[in-house]
């Protein structure tokens, strides 16, 4: 069975004046498949009867037996989620006595204030030497566990107050104390200071308690709303978890819990992996990068259209990010992960695919392809001679009628040979309908020869053909697609215009 102490010292003062003292301790099984019925029973046998020594919990998470303390009455509850709760109220042995009455004022402000004061019976040291008794160390009595300590809440005649002094004086002999409580009514008080913890990854925390009466509570719960920044606990801290439990009968224990929050990069781990070997004995290998950032849900757009940026910032150089994967936590956080792959991967650019329709206003694509030119006898300047052979042809002009600039007739070696050149296919998208690109196509056939660049190439180009045909984006807007084909002039020759526009 696991043991543990939840409350310790909620201090009770009733109208008689008596004091007690409670505490509450937390049992679970240590194998919970034995079920509820034999926790019950084990926690019957552990927490021991009325009018037994108070259990009093030690820092090593164990507990001693007070005898001056007596057990008045011990109660269990169930918890959810299994565990049952021992609660205990304990009494003095020999009890304190009230000297008069209690005290109480309420100031100007509408504060309520009470005292009062008690005579404790001391045990001297030495009884052959009852004029020099040897008091403990610290001169309180030795039932100073009953009272309380400034700053402590006290249940009095079922008021909420807080202790703001408690005086012990002892007579002469050593053999009486004299213990003087005041407190002041409170609704709502911190409970100790704020706590920094470090969670295992790196995630700071701060919490801190409060005391706040059953009126005060729901008001106070709407002070401190789950989801908005602590101010109590700094600049970039949370509200991420409120924890509620009784403090007696009087009020509540509200515990605050505030994490860290802010844009960040929180880990980042590479993989690879065996993929196979290539056909010269190389390995092929898939190294993928894995980011988890956590990220202010006002700035979660930053993460937006990520993917094919470079991730050379928290990755090794070489990766593109390929995968982003935001999920909500809260109203104000997310947890982005970002996957990057290196740009050699095996089959990381296989499902590249030229139907891609989107960015269609900036997109170019092209094509070369290999094309023969055969020129005829006529173009290079001959005619067939009636011994078979070739001859000039007479008033032949290579300005009008040879396809190639030159000054006169070809040599007569290119006759019928076949040269080799590329057709140069450029495809834009223009947006709106066909009838908004008919204008420049026209324009575009008024002359069949070009000199300048095609696809980023210099040359002397033949316009061989153009067409366009209507599309859509990825958004659904229109656009026309319209493809022009170049032919280059082959073997460094220039194409001549005074021919082609002719033809």
């Amino acid at each position: 069975m696991i043991i543990q102490n939840r409350s310790f010292g909620t201090y009770s003062i009733d109208k008689n004046g008596n004091f007690s003292v409670g505490a509450e301790w937390r049992l679970r099984q240590e194998a919970p498949e034995e079920g509820a019925a034999a926790l019950y029973e084990a926690a019957r046998a552990w927490a021991g009867n009325v009018g037994e020594p108070f259990r009093v919990p030690t820092p090593e998470g164990g507990f001693t037996l007070s005898e001056e303390l007596k057990v008045s009455s011990v109660s269990f509850k169930e918890l959810e989620g299994g565990g049952l709760i021992v609660a205990y109220q304990a009494e003095p042995a020999t009890g304190p006595e009230l000297l008069g009455e209690v005290t109480e004022k309420i100031d100007r402000d509408g504060v309520r204030t009470r005292s009062a004061s008690w005579s404790v019976p001391l045990a001297s040291a030495d009884p052959e030497n009852p004029e020099e008794p040897e008091l403990p160390a610290s001169g309180e009595p030795e039932e100073s566990l009953l009272w309380p300590v400034p700053g402590t809440v006290l249940d009095w005649e079922g008021g909420a107050f807080v202790c703001e002094s408690c005086e012990i004086k002892t007579n002469r002999l050593g053999q009486q104390a004299e213990v003087t409580v005041s407190a002041r009514e409170v609704s709502i008080l911190q409970l100790g200071g704020i706590t920094d913890s470090r969670s295992a990854d790196g995630e700071r925390q701060r919490s801190v308690k409060f005391f706040v009466t059953d009126a005060e509570l729901e008001t106070f719960l709407r002070k401190y709303p789950l989801g908005f920044q602590a101010e109590w606990a700094g600049g970039r801290f949370y509200c991420d978890k409120i924890d509620t439990s009784p403090y007696g009968v009087i009020g509540n224990e509200v515990t605050l819990t505030a994490r860290e929050i802010y844009t960040h990069l929180v880990s980042a781990s590479r993989s690879e992996e065996f993929v196979s070997f290539s056909r010269s004995g190389g390995v092929r290998r898939q190294i993928v990068w894995t980011g988890v950032y956590q990220v202010m849900a006002t700035e979660v757009f930053k993460f937006y259209k990520l993917t094919g940026t470079d991730a050379s910032g928290w990755s090794e150089p070489n990766c593109i990010v390929t995968r982003v994967t935001p999920v909500r936590k809260s109203d104000i956080e997310y947890q982005v992960t970002v996957e990057a792959q290196h740009r050699n991967n095996p089959g990381l650019f296989e499902n590249y695919t030229a139907s891609d329709r989107s960015d269609l206003g900036g997109r170019r694509d092209i094509r070369a392809d290999m094309c023969e030119f055969r020129v005829t006898p006529e173009q290079a300047g001959y005619q067939l001679a009636a011994n078979g052979g070739r001859e000039a042809i007479p008033g032949w002009s290579a300005s009008s009628r040879c396809p190639f600039r030159s000054s006169g007739k070809l040599a007569e070696n290119l006759v019928g040979a076949i040269l080799h050149t590329l057709v140069v296919t450029v495809t834009t998208y223009h947006r709106g309908s066909a009838s908004g690109v008919l204008e420049d196509m026209a324009g575009w056939t008024g002359s069949r020869v070009l000199t300048g660049e095609v696809a980023d190439y210099t040359g002397s180009y033949l316009k061989v053909r153009q067409n366009c045909d209507e599309t859509c984006d990825d958004a659904g807007d229109q656009y026309t697609r319209l493809t022009r084909s170049y032919q280059l002039a082959p073997n460094g020759f220039e194409w001549n215009p005074g021919y082609w526009d002719r033809h």
